[in-house]
């Protein structure tokens, strides 16, 4: 009994294509963690009648058939974010270094890549706004903004979106101080 037809998914390397990566790699684990839990044969109505121990063998093999499925999804997900993560790593050497505009570099690279978390993103804010490129540090609170409320369309629970109100008084803040500089 195969529970997964694996002929009705697209690969991996064709899913969430026009997302930002950071984004198609979380998409890529969600799918991957549906097609690992598999069925549910209590509701299924030609195996209501079988004994308990013929279930549980079809749930059994449908997770272990889905694991093994899912496995692809998992590992370009896991790419993906090894590459952005890559990134910020770099950005923060350069960082720590005094390197800052080598850091801005990767920054910048892993908010275009749409990274979930906000470290790029306040670094961005903050090494901007030391600088004075106000302009720059609001297009990054706005990208920001952008990338939570993709992210809330499929993960309303994500912590981060709940950070919204402090980037759009981020924005606020920065607006009014490149008006003063002006």
């Amino acid at each position: 009994m195969d529970a997964i037809n694996k002929n009705t998914f697209q690969p991996p390397e064709e899913l969430f294509l026009g997302l930002p990566t950071g984004i198609r790699s979380e998409l890529l684990i969600r799918f991957a963690q549906a097609i690992e839990s598999g069925t549910d044969p209590f509701k299924n109505s030609n195996l209501e009648n079988l004994p308990i121990p013929v279930r549980w063998d079809f749930i059994i093999n449908s997770l272990n058939t889905g694991k093994e499925f899912s496995q692809s999804y998992r590992q370009a997900a896991f790419e993906i974010a090894s590459q952005i993560q890559e990134y910020i790593t770099k950005a923060q050497d350069f960082e720590k270094e005094g390197k800052t505009e080598q850091s801005i570099i990767f920054y910048e690279q892993s908010i275009a890549d749409g990274f979930l978390a906000s470290l790029p993103y306040e670094r961005l804010r903050v090494i901007y706004g030391k600088q004075k490129k106000y302009e720059k540090a609001i297009r990054v609170c706005k990208r920001y903004i952008e990338i939570l409320k993709m992210v809330e369309t499929f993960w309303q629970q994500y912590p981060n979106i709940r950070q919204i109100p402090k980037y759009q008084e981020e924005i606020k803040k920065l607006s009014t101080k490149m008006k003063l500089h002006e």
